[in-house]
């Protein structure tokens, strides 16, 4: 994406609606090295950003926690509000 030319489009989005589309998206990929997503998301007001950029880096992330995770674990994505800012993160436990 950083070597794109990419016109980056602002609007009001859900985040953890984005989360819930890139997990079920990856629901296959995940049940292939039974791998279970674990969503633990706070409730979030609404954010002003590019849904189609942020829910890209999503996917990449919690792809990448499933190829790189051992079978049998757990991947688990959390949001939350920290102040003035939302935060995702990704880890794979267990």
């Amino acid at each position: 994406m950083e070597s794109m030319n990419l016109e980056v489009r602002k609007e009001v989005i859900d985040l953890n609606r984005l989360v819930e589309i890139a997990s079920q998206r990856l629901r296959f990929l995940a049940d292939e090295k039974s791998i279970d997503i674990i969503l633990d998301l706070e409730p979030l007001f609404s954010i002003e950003g590019d849904q189609q950029l942020i829910l890209e880096v999503i996917t990449n992330l919690v792809e990448n926690a499933i190829k790189y995770s051992e079978s049998h674990k757990q991947v688990v994505i959390r949001t939350c509000d920290k102040q003035q800012m939302v935060q995702v993160s990704v880890a794979q436990i267990r």
